[in-house]
Parts: structure tokens; sequence; C-alpha cells
């Protein structure tokens, strides 16, 4: 009964490993996948409500949040890249929210090597603060291309790209430190390798 339970044991301990990275794996992936269907959001939301959609990482609060960008500080002040919806207006008129949602636990908004957390976009002024935000205009293009970068806690770095400008295409990226770029799974024979 001993032996067996070593058995077991043993099995397990070799089993755990396996069991820990599939579901690290599996989070990053679901956080990718969100993250591309966020952006399709506000794409398709331009396009619909004809107004501009933004999407932006608010850094303090570890979350990305999307809204539509129908107005500036005033209602009829032109689109500012800047959640300030006007009181009393009916949304429609003046910004609106879409949605919200945090980063999980382990995973940070970062890039490798001294490159930008945030590739690229149009930068707003958002009260002193200068923000790289995602707006996507009322004809489904994209006013500035760029990406947001994620980092997974063991070096896994992955960006969602928003590029070429007319065509908004949304594709996901993995860093090769060995190349020294970013690559589409599969891209010139890369397969994505984690550390």
């Amino acid at each position: 009964m001993l032996v067996i339970l070593a058995i077991l044991g043993i099995l397990m301990s070799m089993g755990i490993p396996i069991f820990v990275s599939v579901i690290h794996r599996t989070k990053m992936f679901g956080l990718i996948n969100k993250t591309g269907s966020v952006y399709r959001l506000a794409r398709s939301e331009a396009i619909k409500k004809r107004a501009n959609a933004v999407v932006r990482y608010d850094f303090a609060l570890r979350r990305i949040e999307v809204f539509a960008d129908v107005n500036g500080a005033g209602i009829d002040d032109p689109p500012d890249g800047i959640y300030n919806p006007v009181g009393g207006e009916p949304p429609g008129r003046t910004d609106f929210w879409l949605g919200q949602f945090g980063l999980p636990a382990g995973i940070e908004v970062q890039a490798p090597g001294g490159q930008d957390s945030i590739d690229g976009f149009t930068t707003v002024d958002n009260g002193g603060n200068l923000e790289d935000v995602a707006i996507f205009l009322p004809d489904g293009s994209i006013a500035q291309i760029g990406a947001l970068r994620l980092n997974d806690g063991r070096d896994n770095y992955f960006e969602v790209r928003v590029s070429p400008q007319a065509t908004a295409r949304i594709f996901t990226q993995k860093w090769n430190e060995v190349e020294g770029d970013w690559f589409e799974k599969g891209e010139d024979g890369n397969e994505w390798e984690w550390l």
C-alpha cells in the first residue's frame, strides 16, 4: 500500500507543473482573446453608432476600458479621445460607456527590453496626463495604428495589434527573443514558444 501511495505521489508531483502550465497558458490566451474582442467591439460600435470609439488602458485601476467618444468637454466639441460625458445629455449626444475588464493577477501591461507597453495609437491629454488610446473612426478605420503589450510574469510577451490604418485589422503577436521581433503564430514558420 505504501509503495502504491509513493508511486501515486511521484506521478502527481510530475503532473502538477504541467497542469499549472496549462492553466497559466489558458489564462493568458483568454486575456489575449478578450482584449482582441474589446478592440473588435469598439470598431463595430464606431461603425454602428457613426461615432468614434476608444479603447484605453487605465494603469491606476489595471483595466481596459472602451467607450463611444461622441464629443469633447462640451456637447458641440469634436471627439477628443477622453471619456467626458456631458451631464444631462442622453447617450448618443454625448460620450457613453461600452464596457471594461480588469487584468488577472500576475499579468501586466508591459513590453520587453525598454519598448513601449502601448506602442503607437493616438496620444491625448487627459487632464494633464498624456495617454495613448486606440481611436476607431466611424468608417471602421483606426486613427493611428498601435498595439497593447502584455507580459505574463514568465517573460512571455504578447501584443494585440491594430494595423493597417484603413482596415484596422486586429491580431496577436508574440515576442521572439532570439529574432528580436514580434511574430504572429506560424508567421515565417515561427511557432510560439513558451518560457
